[in-house]
C-alpha cells in the first residue's frame, strides 16, 4: 500500500501541479503497438550499451536484446501535456524506501536508477510523438552517496545522450528530484491544492483528507491557517518568470554577472544540467538582425523574453522557458553566487 499511495502521490502531482490532463499510474507498452524509428533506436541502444558502463562507471545494461529492453518498460506514473507547441510528457519513476532507495550496493542502486531512465528516454521516443519530455526518478529519501555518485556520471549521461541518433537531448530532459527537493516540488504543492481537490480515486490526497477530517493533527492546520492569514499579500511568491527576469536584473546591476557566469549561462549544456533548461539561459543579442528573430528556435516557436538584460555595455536575451519545478535549481544557483541569499532574492523580486 506504501507504493500505492506513493505513486497517487505523483498522479496528483502530474495531475494539479504539472497541469497534465492525461495521467496513468503503471503504464506499459502494448505487444501490439508497432516501434517507431525501430531501426535507428536500436542503433543508439547498441552504441550506448557499448559505452555507457565505461563512461559512467557504473554497469547499466545487462544482455538483453532492444526489443526486449523497450518491451519489458515499466513508467510509475506517465502524465501528458498539450499546448501550441505540440504534446510533451512528464514520465516519473519513483522509489519509496524507509531507509533510502536502496537497490543493492552502491553501483547496483545506481546503475539501476540510470537504467530506468535511460529505458523511460527510449520508450517515449519509440511510441509519441512528443515536443518535449521530462524524464523524473523521484524519491523522498536518497542517500547522499547516490546522489552525489549519479550526480558526478550526470555530465557524462548528457553527453551519451548528446552522441544519440534519435534521441534529441534538446527534447529530454532527466533530472532527479529527492529529499528537500521532493518535499518542495511534489508534496508541498499537492497539500497545497488539497482543499481543490474531490476525487475518491485520488488516494494520498484522499487519505490527507480523513485526517484532518478526524483532526488527528488540528494544532498543525491552525498554525499553517494562522500563518496564512497573517502573511501580507504583498508577501506572496511572485511567478517563476517574474522571479527570474527581475532577479537577473539585480544581479546584473549588482556587477555580479562576471565573464564566466555569463560564459555559463550562454552553454546550453551548462544550462540543462543546473536549471533543466532545453536552451541557453542567456543569449547575447547580435546587432546584424532583429530581435524578434533572434528569440525564436529553429521552428518558429518564442524561447526568449522580448526585453534583453544589459550587463556591462552587451545586451541579452533571457530564456522564458521556465516552470515553476525549476525555481529551487535557480536560487541554488543565485545562492551559490555569494552574492544574495535566498530570502534576499524574493525580496529584490518582489522590489
Amino acid at each position: 500500500m506504501k507504493v500505492e499511495i506513493g505513486e497517487s502521490l505523483i498522479f496528483s502531482w502530474l495531475r494539479h501541479v504539472r497541469g497534465c490532463p492525461v495521467a496513468q499510474t503503471n503504464w506499459k507498452p502494448s505487444p501490439t503497438w508497432p516501434i517507431r524509428y525501430e531501426a535507428s533506436l536500436a542503433a543508439d541502444f547498441e552504441q550506448m550499451r557499448e559505452t555507457a558502463g565505461q563512461r559512467l562507471g557504473f554497469e547499466v545494461f545487462k544482455k538483453s536484446s532492444f526489443q526486449q529492453f523497450i518491451r519489458q518498460a515499466e513508467i510509475d506514473v506517465l502524465g501528458l501535456q498539450f499546448g501550441d507547441a505540440g504534446p510533451a510528457a512528464v514520465a516519473v519513476d519513483s522509489a519509496f524506501h524507509e531507509a533510502g532507495v536502496n537497490y543493492g550496493e552502491l553501483g547496483e542502486t545506481v546503475g539501476r536508477i540510470l537504467k530506468k531512465m535511460i529505458r523511460t528516454a527510449f520508450v517515449l521516443e519509440a511510441y509519441f510523438d512528443l515536443h518535449q519530455a521530462d524524464v523524473v526518478f523521484a524519491t523522498p529519501k536518497m542517500h547522499n552517496a547516490v546522489r552525489e555518485a549519479l550526480e558526478g556520471c550526470w555530465p557524462d549521461l548528457q553527453s551519451i545522450l548528446t552522441d544519440c541518433g534519435r534521441l534529441s537531448v534538446d527534447r529530454l530532459h532527466l533530472r532527479i528530484v529527492a529529499n528537500d527537493d521532493f518535499v518542495k516540488e511534489i508534496i508541498q504543492p499537492v497539500l497545497d491544492r488539497m482543499d481543490e481537490v474531490a476525487d475518491t480515486s485520488e488516494l494520498f490526497l484522499r487519505a490527507q483528507q480523513l485526517v484532518r477530517f478526524c483532526e488527528v493533527t488540528p494544532r498543525r492546520r491552525q498554525m499553517r491557517q494562522s500563518s496564512a492569514s497573517a502573511r501580507p499579500e504583498s508577501e506572496a511568491q511572485p511567478k517563476i518568470g517574474e522571479h527570474v527576469r527581475r532577479t537577473m536584473v539585480q544581479l546584473a546591476n549588482a556587477r555580479k554577472l562576471t565573464p564566466e557566469a555569463l560564459t555559463n549561462l550562454a552553454d546550453q549544456s551548462y544550462c540543462k544540467t543546473t536549471f533543466g533548461l532545453n536552451h541557453p539561459f542567456l543569449k547575447e543579442v547580435a546587432s546584424n538582425a532583429g530581435l524578434h528573430a533572434q528569440r525564436t528556435d529553429e521552428n518558429g516557436y518564442s524561447r526568449f523574453w522580448r526585453d534583453p538584460l544589459n550587463v556591462g555595455g552587451a545586451r541579452f536575451l533571457l530564456c522564458s522557458q521556465w516552470f515553476a519545478w525549476q525555481r529551487p535549481a535557480f536560487d541554488r544557483w543565485v545562492h551559490g553566487l555569494g552574492s544574495l541569499s535566498e530570502a534576499e532574492v524574493l525580496s529584490h523580486a518582489l522590489e
